[in-house]
């Protein structure tokens, strides 16, 4: 079962990963009030720079905390999700087209998988 989890928990990087990329294409940061008013590109940078540390931390926890980053990342696929479709109105919304859609989907899939396994491994395990 471990390598099932590695298989989705990577999947689930690897699509959160693509995600990010499509966000700065999107600029998904101007749905988030702080950064509205901000000048695209200092907010393009921030949104950047962020990220450099979260996709550090995301690594650091696959070394040293593999189950809490499956749940982490479990958690965070489920609840972004519900963001995008909460915001799916939003005036400065671009997360609009199919591949971006894909993406987003993926990751929430992968997510409701890995909670699915999780449940029936403590059920029946």
């Amino acid at each position: 079962m471990e390598l099932t989890y590695k298989i989705l928990l990577f999947f689930n990087i690897t699509l959160f990963i693509i995600h990010q990329m499509d966000a700065i294409r999107t600029k998904e940061w101007k749905m988030i009030k702080f950064f509205q008013k901000t000048d695209d590109k200092i907010a393009e940078k921030f949104f950047i720079w962020l990220h450099i540390f979260l996709f550090a931390a995301i690594f650091m926890l696959l070394e040293t905390s593999f189950n809490l980053l499956l749940w982490l990342m479990t958690a965070f696929g489920i609840i972004h999700k519900l963001l995008h479709i909460l915001f799916k109105n939003h005036p400065n919304n671009n997360v609009k087209e199919t591949f971006s859609t894909i993406i987003i989907d993926g990751i929430f899939i992968t997510s409701i998988i890995t909670l699915m396994a999780k449940i029936l491994e403590e059920i029946y395990v």
